[in-house]
């Protein structure tokens, strides 16, 4: 069956939420540490680049060592850590429902019902 405007427009803002709830969730994992690399990170990783740039407005995202201090190991807020990387799983795996659920043709393609 071919797909609707609005089964396109979904699949776009699945991927949209994948990248955002899975991958940057989950990559806070692999990265909490990015501000203490020997040499910095590459202007190509793109999840980094990110936390560094939302830091700016969130210091949880950028935890800075003072002066003279060891660095903890952890540039990002272990509370952020907590409660983004569980949501991270969870809201990941509702987004392959949802996807299965618009190219099924199943009860719960759409947000809304995955939601309630």
């Amino acid at each position: 069956l071919p797909l609707t405007y609005w089964d396109k427009w979904q699949i776009f803002w699945i991927a949209t939420n994948f990248y955002i709830h899975f991958g940057w969730e989950m990559s806070l994992l692999y990265f909490f540490d990015y501000n203490e690399w020997k040499g910095g990170w590459s202007k190509f990783n793109v999840f980094v680049q990110a936390f560094a740039a939302y830091g700016k407005y969130d210091r949880r995202y950028m935890i800075e060592k003072g002066k003279g201090e060891e660095g903890c190991g952890n540039s990002i807020d272990k509370v952020v850590l907590a409660v983004e990387v569980p949501a991270g799983i969870i809201d990941g795996a509702l987004c392959c429902y949802w996807l299965n659920g618009i190219l099924n043709r199943t009860w719960y393609r759409y947000p809304v019902q995955l939601v309630v």
